[in-house]
């Protein structure tokens, strides 16, 4: 390889296990994520790190992330926003978890992966022209993970034929195989799970109109934009956090990418939007909120801003975040 090429990883044991993906990366420098980065990798962080960013002569061409939690409930989703700001700097991106595992403890038992995820992924890779893949990470009979080295096989050739293809996704012949695993995981998903087709309870459409009535008959008058209004439909995505708990951020502020993109998003920009996002946290005050989570781009409580028009909080509604 005569370019330049760099990764830089979340964690040691990350850029470990990526350079073993191909040989070719073993004798490649890796530099963990933190202190003094340089402009080319701090532009992809504001949604929070991603476990691998792969760059060549100085430019971003992959972004990776791996888990192996179950896949049917919200630690997927937490990731999501480092995927989508790849996406806006039109950088590819594969993620790598289980489309099937068993949930260990009380409520034991298989699980499927969350088809949500899924069609938010097919949504970001259309509005950015910029593919966010998904590979399954295989697990056996009875649900447990494949940990023997066969499980990376798939994404292996895929970093394989990238580097070959020269850190190009286009043209790649692996990259079919990959889009059509993802589209197995969604229909087993379905079948196993149809409720996944839809939205979760806390998760509800609404007429806009009745959403701002509701608003200023409980919380008197809201100022909103005349764009808030042009919208017919609004998403409301209804976060139960208290008082004491609301300083953070994962999974809810990974979770309103899916649902902005997955139901509200029709183009690159946050604004393009035929049905506008909402976060309802009806528990929390706006004097509590904004004091835990300004919207600071040095802090990752800025993430909650990238993309809902307002937040609905206990005794108001906010929809200006410039000076949060």
């Amino acid at each position: 390889m005569d370019s330049t090429l760099e990764i830089f990883s979340d964690e040691e044991v990350e850029a470990l296990w990526f350079k073993g993906l191909d040989d070719r990366l073993l004798e490649v420098d890796h530099r963990i994520m933190s202190g003094s980065l340089p402009d080319y990798i701090e532009e992809l962080l504001a949604y929070d790190r991603p476990d691998i960013i792969v760059a060549v002569d100085e430019e971003p061409v992959l972004v990776v992330e791996k888990s192996g939690e179950v896949p049917s409930g919200h630690n997927m989703g937490q990731r999501f926003g480092r995927m989508v700001r790849a996406a806006e700097h039109d950088v590819p991106s594969i993620m790598f978890f289980p489309y099937l595992a068993m949930k260990h403890g009380t409520h034991a038992g298989l699980c499927y992966a969350n088809a949500r995820y899924f069609t938010a992924m097919w949504e970001v890779s259309r509005i950015h022209d910029a593919p966010f893949w998904s590979v399954n990470w295989p697990c056996d009979d009875d649900g447990e993970l494949v940990n023997d080295g066969t499980e990376d096989e798939l994404l292996s050739r895929f970093v394989t034929e990238f580097i070959d293809n020269g850190f190009e996704v286009e043209g790649m012949s692996v990259a079919e195989e990959v889009k059509s695993e993802m589209q197995w995981g969604y229909d087993r998903s379905v079948d196993g799970h149809p409720k996944y087709e839809s939205l979760p309870r806390s998760v509800k459409i609404r007429d806009t109109e009745a959403v701002v009535a509701e608003w200023e008959d409980e919380r008197g008058s809201v100022d909103l934009p005349e764009k808030f209004f042009d919208r017919d439909e609004t998403l409301v995505y209804k976060v139960g956090m208290s008082p004491e708990n609301c300083r953070r951020e994962d999974p809810y502020a990974g979770m309103q990418f899916v649902y902005d993109y997955g139901w509200c998003r029709e183009g690159p920009d946050p604004s393009e939007k035929h049905r506008n996002l909402v976060i309802n946290v009806p528990k929390v005050t706006r004097e509590t909120w904004t004091e835990k989570n300004p919207n600071d781009p040095s802090r990752k409580s800025s993430q909650w801003y990238a993309t809902a028009e307002a937040f609905a909080l206990k005794d108001g509604v906010i929809s200006d975040f410039s000076a949060l």
